[in-house]
């Protein structure tokens, strides 16, 4: 067997186990299935690879699933860091203006010192 197709298997087995805990856990909230220490760890992978992959070929789906709350965390977190768009517009025309002015003292003084460089020739 390649090792191209026993990664393909493993993905499709931790895949697989990963849905299978999905259901558990949709059941469990539904209220269709009672709460165990069981039902909320997801099982352990039944295909082991004969060595231990890498962290880069692992994937997202062989970590265990966070707390169900995380959308209002999330939520907590990007409100706190939430900017209006409007002082994000009024921030950029004042950069704008800012990089405007600055680029034509800049040139200005270019300007002035080829004038005195050259009139004392």
């Amino acid at each position: 067997m390649s090792d191209r197709l026993r990664e393909l298997l493993r993905q499709r087995t931790l895949l697989q186990d990963h849905l299978a805990w999905l259901e558990r856990e949709i059941k469990e909230a539904d209220g269709a299935a009672q709460p165990n220490a069981a039902a909320t760890q997801p099982p352990p992978a039944t295909a082991q690879p004969s060595s231990p992959p890498a962290a880069s070929t692992m994937g997202p789906m062989a970590t265990t699933p966070g707390p169900t709350d995380t959308g209002s965390v999330a939520d907590d977190i990007l409100d706190k860091y939430r900017v209006k768009p409007t002082s994000v517009q009024q921030d950029v025309r004042k950069g704008c203006f800012l990089y405007f002015t600055l680029g034509f003292i800049v040139f200005a003084l270019g300007v002035l010192g080829l004038y005195y460089a050259l009139r004392s020739q």
